[in-house]
């Protein structure tokens, strides 16, 4: 089979955005398997906070902890491109597309999450475990539970 000259041109421009696509499909993958990983971070988090809160871990790790979410919480609507939901990414993805069609809520609770955090370190520095325990429970609703209700998938298992 012959192309002649500008054949072989169209050929080629279809090979590259052949493997362009696929390599933004593996791009894809990477970002949803990393933003699992960061928000795994931020469940470990939570846990030393709460650990804390219950007398099972120190200030120090709580302290640490609070500030790792932090800077996390800044970083959460950067995690979440166009493309990565879970009606794009079946199976592999669990972030619902309502992330982006009501995208002004979603960044409005990652700021919460991050105000509420902030609010938390304090009580930390000064509190008792018993009103971390509070602050705690008051994160997980306006931020976390906030979010994974109305734009994450239940979770397999």
């Amino acid at each position: 089979m012959t192309f002649g000259k500008w054949g072989k041109v169209a050929v080629a421009a279809l090979g590259v955005a052949a493997l362009s696509s696929a390599v933004f499909a593996q791009d894809k993958e990477a970002l949803v398997k990393n933003r699992i990983d960061f928000m795994k971070g931020q469940a470990a988090d939570n846990k030393a906070i709460g650990d804390y809160a219950k007398g099972m871990a120190t200030k120090e790790a709580a302290t640490k902890a609070i500030n790792d979410l932090i800077d996390r919480s800044g970083k959460i609507v950067a995690m979440f491109p166009a493309g990565t939901s879970s009606t794009d990414m079946p199976g592999k993805s669990n972030a619902k597309a309502a992330i982006w069609t009501d995208h002004a809520k979603f960044v409005e609770i990652a700021k919460t999450l991050h105000d509420t955090a902030v609010a938390e370190a304090d009580v930390i520095k000064t509190g008792t475990p018993e009103a971390v325990g509070a602050a705690q429970a008051n994160l997980g609703k306006v931020g976390c539970g906030a979010c994974h209700g109305p734009y994450r998938e239940k979770l397999p298992g």
